[in-house]
């Protein structure tokens, strides 16, 4: 309870008692269909909107109604006020997920529109949002953002409200001095605009109550209470008495605490406000509970419950859950306390609301402690303790008392007496500030009487007053008489005066004339201008929308680069696409660089992009990489840019371009790659059997008829002795030949042994070939054969072609190559101290030196390739390969 009866910040919601009737003038506007399309669809608006209060499901179906409509008969203004509406709903059921997809989409709108004022409210939604979900920081940013725009449309009421925003984010992160400062700047705009300052003095006073002056509190909110009460402000009024009662009970003033409720529950029966209704039944409730009067408690918590979930008002629903659950317990009705509170906990998390879920995890304790299960009843004591370590100090206090007497009852010394401590120092805080508002209580309490007595001699000191004032009257009379004679003197010289005035009136007006008559011509060809510059800006949003919808449909990201400044922006489709909320990181360059995986990518695409703004380049950039999103997954994305600003000296000073995800093509693409290769791979292994099963076979039969020969020869002519030799010597070179083709096609090695054999083959054959190059094989496995014979034939392959370059350009003296086995992967390193190469050269364009086709191979089964080289530094490859492909 202590918590739970808090002061509402601000309600301004004007109802008036001829609600019903509004209603129905504005229905009957609506169903008139004789009635213009622009009138019914405000009409149809501003019906939802009244329902906005008392009934949030009625409230959504008309405003959907009435963007349907608008947007059938492109009522654009009416569009986009519908669509404010039906967020307002979303925000006050607690459902921001919806509320922020509806907000982005309106912002996306007000962006290609250029619509100043529907950005500075989109901003401040932004803002509520990340408040409700205490995002402070994020929600300062966007309240800053909206104040920015408002500033420069000169909206100081936009202003005004921004301020008082931030001033309640403000009190919320215990900075009283900025809270204070803004409120200030707030009531000063309110009060230059000639506007009512209730919101800013209700918040004032909201931070005077956390600073302990409780009493300067009640003051502000008494003087709301008057103002409203003369106006006729009957909503204002019943949510300053919730204030005032919340005040009184802090102070233990049973008495004002009961009347100022009762006179807000009265108000708020009066008006249907189901939502202060179901606030005031939960502090009545509340106070039951403290007050030992438990029939009364439950009965009020359950009416606030049903008016609640009447109103889909989730923080409510929780609240009201949370404290009959507690109630049952001490009534020892325990399967319906444990349904109670760990519905309120789900709520509370549902809704992210922190305090909310620190109170039913500690709810949940009580019920475990209550029913003997303490294993169930720490734990849900240690959760309460730390969601509320650091913020909520009288959760701290609470949780830790328990926390000491179950682990003190289990004979945990150690644990009870680091629970008991924390105890105390928090409890003596809390203490502090009771005993503070004790001593604000009782001087409150001695002002008040002060000031009735000081009211009481004000009293008789104005009755006496009064009598001195009528032995005056008739002197005043006689004294009155003379000024009016005064007064006709003066009126009679004025009416000469105003005779004059009028008489050079007239002759103004002759002129004035003339010139108008001269301006007829002047404004006739304005009015042709200006209707042709109508015509030009109605085919521009008819291109514009043409435009947008191209846009939607296609979910590409826009991107917008001034290279003079070096400033981006970005649309909110490239935050969507990375799995981002719109403008969550900072629109800049470096944003993207850093979530690009491949650094050879990274370091290509800076390189293009610092050409451009050095160079006078004529290049269009067209990339494609694989980028981070926000979850750590990867996604492919094809970036496309065009020049379509330059300066006077021809060089680029704007360029806009598109992100699009192509991963879904990438993922053919592979496929397909992969497809082909294992083709090619049968193919291979295919034409190796037929020369090795077929032609060496033949050869062999051959070279052994040729050998039978051979012992003849001596019989045979020297020419066609040397004729034999010839023949024999290109049988033999076929034979050898035949086998090499055979064994490069598709190695017999891999096919028989394995990849590690057939390493050692290559790497052999190359020792024994090469006097120059000296090769150097290193490994760790265990095994001869990998399971999938696919990886090993990528693994060779990659082998291969890298040692032909190595042979063909790198003049290298030492070449290293390691293949390991670790637990998800096989990774193969060749190093060479070769010359090396420009790799950004070689791999820009993907050409040159087989590069694209060991990418390929690699790709194909969804592995990593590396190729790390400078001139004069040697090179290194790198593969990584999954054993899951």
């Amino acid at each position: 309870m202590r918590h739970n009866i808090r002061l509402v910040t601000i309600f301004i919601l004007l109802i008036t008692p001829c609600f019903g009737q509004q209603l129905d003038s504005l229905r009957n506007v609506w169903i008139d269909a004789e009635q213009s399309d622009f009138n019914r669809a405000k009409a149809l608006t501003e019906y939802a909107k009244k329902y906005n209060k008392t009934n949030a499901d009625s409230s959504l179906f008309y405003a959907q109604k009435a963007y349907e409509f608008a947007n059938i008969k492109r009522i654009e203004e009416y569009k986009v006020k519908s669509k404010r509406v039906i967020w307002s709903v979303y925000y006050k059921k607690g459902d921001f997920d919806t509320a922020n997809r509806i907000n982005t989409e309106a912002f996306d709108t007000a962006i290609q529109n250029g619509d100043s004022s529907s950005i500075a409210l989109a901003y401040t939604r932004f803002g509520l949002v990340t408040n409700k979900k205490f995002e402070y920081d994020s929600t300062i940013v966007y309240y800053r953002k909206a104040i920015k725009v408002s500033k420069a449309l000169n909206d100081k009421e936009q202003v005004a409200n921004n301020l008082n925003n931030i001033g309640i984010v403000y009190i919320y992160k215990n900075d009283y001095p900025s809270a204070e400062a803004c409120f200030e700047q707030c009531i000063s705009l309110y009060e230059e605009l000639g506007m009512d300052t209730t919101a800013s003095s209700t918040n004032l006073a909201l931070l005077k109550k956390r600073k302990g002056d409780l009493s300067m509190a009640i003051e502000l909110f008494q003087k709301q209470l008057a103002f409203h009460e003369r106006n006729g402000n009957e909503a204002n009024a019943a949510t300053d008495h919730i204030n005032i009662a919340s005040l009184h009970y802090d102070l233990e003033n049973k008495e004002q605490f009961l009347e100022h409720t009762y006179k807000a529950l009265e108000l708020n029966e009066k008006l249907n406000n189901k939502e202060g209704l179901a606030k005031v039944l939960a502090n009545l409730g509340e106070a039951s509970v403290k007050y030992k009067d438990q029939d009364k408690a439950l009965e009020y918590l359950n009416r606030s419950l049903l008016i609640s979930e009447e109103i889909g008002n989730k923080a409510f629903i929780g609240r009201a859950l949370r404290e009959i659950g507690k109630l049952q317990i001490h009534l020892k009705n325990y399967p319906e306390a444990y349904k109670n509170l760990s519905r309120s906990l789900t709520i509370s998390e549902e809704i992210n609301y922190t305090l909310g879920v620190a109170m039913a995890q500690r709810g949940m304790g009580l019920y475990y402690k209550a029913i003997g299960n303490t294993k169930q009843a720490l734990a849900y004591f240690n959760k309460s303790l730390e969601t509320s370590r650091n913020r909520f100090i009288a959760e701290v206090r609470d949780a830790s008392f328990d926390l000491f007497q179950l682990y003190d009852s289990l004979g945990n010394d150690k644990l009870a007496l680091e629970s008991y401590k924390l105890y105390v120092s928090t409890n003596d805080s809390i203490q502090a500030i009771d005993n503070k508002r004790a001593i604000i209580g009782q001087e409150f309490k001695y002002e008040y009487e002060k000031k009735a007595l000081r009211d009481s001699i004000y009293f008789e000191s104005q009755r006496e007053i009064q009598k001195a004032t009528l032995a005056k009257t008739q002197r005043e009379r006689q004294t009155l008489f003379i000024i009016l004679l005064i007064v006709l003197g003066f009126s009679v010289l004025l009416y000469s005066r105003i005779r004059l005035i009028k008489k050079q009136k007239n002759t103004i007006e002759d002129q004035n004339q003339e010139l108008n008559n001269l301006n007829e011509n002047l404004e006739q060809k304005v009015e042709e201008r200006t209707q042709k510059i109508v015509e030009v800006n109605n085919n521009l949003k008819v291109s514009d929308e043409r435009y947008k919808y191209a846009l939607d449909a296609s979910n590409d990201g826009i991107w917008d680069w001034n290279v003079k400044s070096d400033t981006i922006k970005f649309s909110s489709a490239i935050y969507t696409m990375l799995g981002y909320a719109p403008y969550e990181f900072e629109e800049s360059r470096e944003e993207i660089y850093k979530r690009i995986s491949d650094h050879n990518q990274r370091e290509i695409l800076r390189e293009n992009h610092q050409k451009i703004m050095t160079e006078r380049s004529n290049e269009q950039l067209l990339d494609e990489y694989k980028i981070k999103k926000k979850k750590g997954d990867t996604i492919w994305v094809q970036v496309k840019g065009k020049i379509v600003e330059r300066d006077s000296e021809g060089k680029p000073t704007r360029v806009v371009g598109t992100h699009t995800d192509i991963t879904a093509d990438k993922i053919r693409t592979q496929e397909m790659l992969e497809a082909v290769l294992r083709t090619e791979n049968i193919e291979r292994s295919r034409i190796s059997r037929d020369i090795h099963d077929g032609l060496q076979q033949t050869l062999t039969i051959s070279s052994l008829n040729f050998q039978t020969a051979k012992k003849e020869l001596n019989k045979l002519g020297d020419n066609a002795k040397e004729k034999f030799e010839i023949g024999w010597n290109y049988l033999q070179d076929s034979i050898i030949e035949s086998r090499v083709v055979a064994h490069s096609l598709m190695p017999k090695a891999i096919i028989d042994f394995g990849v590690i054999s057939a390493f050692e083959s290559l790497i052999d054959e190359l020792d024994k070939s090469s006097e120059s190059i000296a090769f150097n094989f290193i490994h760790n496995f265990e095994q001869e054969r990998l399971e999938n014979q696919q990886i090993e034939i990528t693994l060779y392959r990659i082998l291969q072609e890298s040692i032909n370059n190595i042979i063909k350009y790198s003049k290298a003296k030492n070449v290293s190559i390691q293949l390991k086995d670790y637990d998800e992967l096989y990774m193969l390193t060749i190093e060479d101290d070769g010359v090396g190469f420009d790799i950004n050269k070689i791999t820009e364009k993907n050409r040159g030196l087989g590069f694209q086709s060991m990418r390929n191979r690699v790709d194909a089964i969804n592995g990593f390739l590396e190729i790390d080289s400078r001139i004069g530094s040697g090179t290194t490859i790198l593969v990584e390969i999954n054993k899951s492909v």
